[in-house]
Order: C-alpha cells, then sequence, then structure tokens
C-alpha cells in the first residue's frame, strides 16, 4: 500500500521534472548564444557543475572549442566532474586539441601537484599522443615534489611497457 506522503511526493517529482524539461526548452531556445559561457562559467563551481556538464551536451563542436579552456581545466582537477570534462574534450577534434594544447596546459602546469599530472597523463593518453605523455613525463621528474616526481616516473614506466609490447 502507497501512503499518502509517497504519493505526494511521486506527484511532486513528476512535477519537478516537467518544470526541469519546460525551463531546458526555454533556455535552448532563448539563450541559445549564452550557453557556451554559462557552461564555461558554471564547470568549476561545485553546486552548478553538473548541471553545466549536461547542458554541455546541448553544445556543439565550435561551442566547445570556444570553451576548451575551462574543459582543460576542468579535466585536470581531480573529482566528479573530470571524467565528464574529458569525454566533453573528445567530442572536438583531436588535430584542434593538439594544435592548442601544450599551450593551455602551461598555466595548469606551472603549480600543479601530482593529481593534476595524473588527470593531465589520461588525457594525453586519450588522445594517442604519446609525445606529450613523454614531455609530461620529463617534466615531472623535473618538478620540487616528490609526489609529482614519482607520478612522472610511473609515467615513463608506462611509456616503457606500452613500447615494450608486441
Amino acid at each position: 500500500m502507497i501512503d499518502d506522503a509517497c504519493e505526494t511526493l511521486w506527484k511532486r517529482v513528476l512535477v519537478t521534472k516537467n518544470d526541469y524539461h519546460l525551463a531546458l526548452s526555454e533556455l535552448l531556445k532563448h539563450c541559445r548564444p549564452a550557453l557556451a559561457e554559462l557552461v564555461a562559467r558554471s564547470l568549476g563551481n561545485s553546486s552548478e557543475g553538473p548541471l553545466a556538464v549536461e547542458m554541455a551536451e546541448h553544445l556543439n563542436v565550435d561551442e566547445l572549442k570556444e570553451i576548451f579552456p575551462t574543459l582543460l581545466k576542468a579535466s585536470s582537477e581531480y573529482g566528479p566532474g573530470t571524467g565528464e570534462a574529458r569525454r566533453l574534450l573528445m567530442r572536438i577534434p583531436k588535430e584542434w586539441i593538439l594544435e592548442r594544447i601544450e599551450r593551455e596546459t602551461e598555466p595548469i602546469l606551472q603549480n600543479a601537484y601530482d593529481e593534476q599530472y595524473w588527470c593531465l597523463h589520461a588525457l594525453y593518453v586519450d588522445l594517442g599522443d604519446m609525445r606529450l605523455v613523454e614531455q609530461l613525463a620529463k617534466r615531472a621528474i623535473q618538478s620540487s615534489n616528490p609526489h609529482v616526481q614519482e607520478a612522472g616516473r610511473d609515467f615513463l614506466e608506462q611509456l616503457r611497457d606500452t613500447n615494450r609490447r608486441p
């Protein structure tokens, strides 16, 4: 038997879901030119980030390119949105990313900690650019942070293992 409280909550969820879809439709209809900027502004915000990732699904490749630096930063920060940001980056043509990624990651790497290196390592591997992986490893080894140095050694070891495979 379903009690009245559960029935009320069920109806509230239905109404809320309908309101969400109506608001989303209005947002996409009236605010489409601002959507990329709204997503970029919200990606780093812990309360708005999950919605920003969801809204980013509505962006086309050119709009994703507009917010590339923000997506790159989000994909270099270990957290719940890291994988989603990396997945969004993978929608952008690889060649376009590779032309810009070193320049855009420079400010991130200047004061990066080991988790940021690991996140960027995962992105570079996803991009399939072992030259970038090797450069990242060598840079990490030169860090004054022993945890970053260890990550760099791990990257090089993984790279050697990859090169040994038939």
